[in-house]
C-alpha cells in the first residue's frame, strides 16, 4: 500500500532507534497521525522501508529460503509467520498505542510468509539452548566426574550447536562478554535462617553459618561435602528457602560483608535489545539465551532428602566459575548471585566455609579462612503448622 505523503514524527514512536531514525533523515512538518506541527517528520513508506531492512538481518520469506510445505499440517516446516506475527514479534512496542499507525505500518510491510533467515540451521540462541539441554542431560545420566572429549560437529546445520565439552568456556565467554561480574562492597547485609522443626533456636556464629564438611548437604550449587554460604537479599526471601510446611522455630541471621566480594551477575542480566538496535542477531540471541540459562538454574526443586541428580548441572557450573573461570582483567569470582525460586528476592551463595565467619573456627581444618562475613544480629520467631506465628 502506498502512503506517499503519509508523515509520521518521532514523538510516535517508544522505540529510541526509531525515533533517531525519524530525526535524522526527516524535515520539519505536520505528523499525519498525533497531528503535532513543526516538529521532525518522515514519509511513512520511508520508516516501513527501513522496518524492513532491519527485519532482513535476521528473517527471509518462506520463497527466499526455499521451505519445504507439509501438506498435511498445511504448514511450511520449520516455523513460518505472518506479517503480524512477525511485527508483534519484532516490533510491537514500536508505534506505543496508537492503533492505526500500527496497522499501517504493518500493511505497509510485505505480505508474505516470513521465517528466521537460514531457516534449516541452527540460530546462535538455538545452539546455545541445545547445548546447555545436552550438557545437563550428559551430567544427570552419562557422566558426572570424568569429563567430555571434545566433538566434531558432523552436520552442517548444526554449525552453532555447543557440545557439551566447550559448554563451560562459552558460558565464560558469555559472562566476559557482558561483563556480568559485580563486587558486593563491605557493609552489604543479607540473611540467613535456620530452620529446626523441633523448635530449638540458634544464636552463634558457628550455628548460623555454613555447616561443617561433614554436615555439608548438596543444595542448588553445592554437591554434598563441600559447605558454601548461601544468604538471601531479604529474611522473606531466606525463610522461603529453608522453612517446610511443618511447624518450628526460624533463627533470623544478618550477616554483614566485611571485604569486598566478586560475584557472578545472574540476577540483572541486560535486556535484550531491539531488532533496530546495534550489535546484531548474535548479541541479541546470546542475551536471549543467559535468559533462558537464569531461569533454568533458578528454577524450584522438590525439597526432600533425596539425592537431587537435577542439582548436579548447576553444581558442575559453579564448580567451573569457582575454580577455573577468570574475568577479562584476571580476577576470580566468590560466589553467584541468583534469583530465588521460593521467594520474591534474590539469593547469592559464597564459596566461603564457616571459616571464613568471624568468631568461627573449626580445628579439623588445617588453617582457618580469612574473616570475609560477620554476624550482627539474630531473632527468632516460631510457627504453627500451616504457617500462623506464635
Amino acid at each position: 500500500m502506498d502512503h506517499h505523503g503519509t508523515l509520521v514524527c518521532a514523538v510516535c514512536f517508544t522505540e529510541p532507534e526509531l525515533s533517531s531514525y525519524v530525526e535524522q533523515n526527516g524535515e520539519v512538518g505536520e505528523c499525519s497521525y498525533c497531528g503535532r506541527d513543526e516538529v521532525i517528520v518522515a514519509e511513512l513508506d520511508e520508516v516501513t522501508g527501513y522496518l524492513e531492512e532491519r527485519l532482513r538481518t535476521e528473517y527471509s520469506t518462506a520463497d527466499e529460503e526455499g521451505l519445504p510445505w507439509d501438506e498435511e499440517e498445511q504448514r511450511y516446516f520449520p516455523e513460518s509467520f505472518d506479517i503480524r506475527d512477525v511485527f508483534d514479534r519484532e516490533f510491537g512496542g514500536v508505534p506505543g498505542n496508537d492503533a492505526d499507525l500500527r496497522q499501517a505500518l504493518v500493511n505497509a510491510l510485505s505480505d508474505q510468509i516470513w521465517c528466521q533467515k537460514d531457516a534449516m540451521a541452527l540460530t546462535r540462541r538455538e545452539g546455545l539452548s541445545s547445548g546447555w539441554q545436552n550438557f545437563c542431560h550428559n551430567i544427570k545420566h552419562d557422566t558426572r566426574y570424568l569429563f567430555f572429549r571434545k566433538e566434531r560437529k558432523s552436520i552442517e546445520s548444526e554449525h552453532e550447536f555447543v557440545p557439551p565439552a566447550e559448554m563451560l568456556l562459552e558460558l565464560g565467554e558469555l559472562i566476559r562478554e557482558f561483563d556480568l561480574v559485580r563486587v558486593i562492597d563491605p557493609g552489604a547485609v543479607f540473611y540467613r535462617v535456620r530452620w529446626d522443626s523441633e523448635g530449638k533456636t540458634y544464636d552463634s556464629p558457628a550455628d548460623l553459618g555454613p555447616p561443617p564438611e561433614k554436615f555439608a548437604g548438596q543444595s542448588r550449587m553445592s554437591a554434598a561435602g563441600i559447605p558454601m554460604m548461601y544468604m538471601a537479599a531479604n529474611e522473606d526471601t531466606a525463610l522461603a528457602e529453608t522453612r517446610d510446611s511443618q511447624g518450628g522455630a526460624a533463627s533470623f541471621a544478618t550477616f554483614r560483608i566485611i571485604e569486598p566480594v566478586r560475584v557472578l551477575e545472574m540476577v540483572n542480566i541486560p535486556g535484550v535489545p531491539s531488532i533496530l538496535a546495534a550489535g546484531g542477531q548474535r548479541r541479541r540471541d546470546n542475551l536471549k539465551f543467559l535468559f533462558e540459562f537464569k531461569m533454568d538454574i533458578s528454577r524450584s526443586i522438590e525439597r526432600d532428602k533425596k539425592i537431587h541428580y537435577e542439582y548436579s548441572p548447576t553444581q558442575v557450573v559453579t564448580e567451573y566459575f569457582r575454580r577455573a573461570f577468570q574475568t577479562s582483567d584476571g580476577k576470580v569470582v566468590e560466589g553467584v548471585a541468583y534469583p530465588s525460586s521460593r521467594g520474591d528476592g534474590d539469593n547469592v551463595v559464597l564459596f566461603f566455609d564457616r571459616t571464613n565467619v568471624k568468631g568461627v573456627a573449626d580445628d579439623y581444618l588445617p588453617t582457618n579462612g580469612r574473616k570475609r562475613v560477620e554476624l550482627v544480629q539474630v531473632r527468632h520467631q516460631r510457627f504453627l503448622p500451616g504457617g500462623e506465628v506464635t
